[in-house]
Parts: structure tokens; sequence; C-alpha cells
């Protein structure tokens, strides 16, 4: 009875590197729009990249952008 080999995929490091990037670009998180009145600072989680509209803001408080990592609740900038 002859000897069976495992297959060998000599390409194998390259493909799986291709393959997650591929992952990684598609499932990056989507940056999100929310609004609310107030600041979002310690009150709204997050990921980073998620833009807050303050419905009650005035100059320099309309616009939050969150700059920290994701499941936190700080780390928002105020743009305008």
């Amino acid at each position: 009875m002859p000897t069976i080999e495992p297959y060998r995929d000599t390409m194998l490091p390259d493909r799986f590197h291709r393959w997650l990037e591929v992952l990684r670009i598609r499932l990056a998180p989507v940056p999100e729009f929310v609004q609310g009145a107030g600041t979002p600072e310690g009150v709204v989680f997050a990921s980073k990249g998620t833009r807050y509209f303050n419905t009650t803001g005035g100059a320099g408080t309309l616009l939050y952008v969150k700059n920290s990592a994701a499941a936190l609740n700080t780390g928002w900038v105020a743009y305008g």
C-alpha cells in the first residue's frame, strides 16, 4: 500500500497573509454617527472614530469625535 503524504502548499504563508489583510479591511469597524443632548464625555460608550452631534451644543461643542480605544466612555474631542 502506498504511503500518503499530507498536501503541502508552498504558497500558504503569502496567501494566508493576503487573506488576513482582506479580513482586517472587511471587518474594520465603520465609524458611527450618534447624537444626543450634552457632551458625550463620560456618558457615551463608542468605538474609536465615532462622531457625536450635540443637539444642544453651541460654538465649539457641536461635534465630537472619539479618539480613544473602544468600549470606553472617555476620549471624546470637541471639534466645532
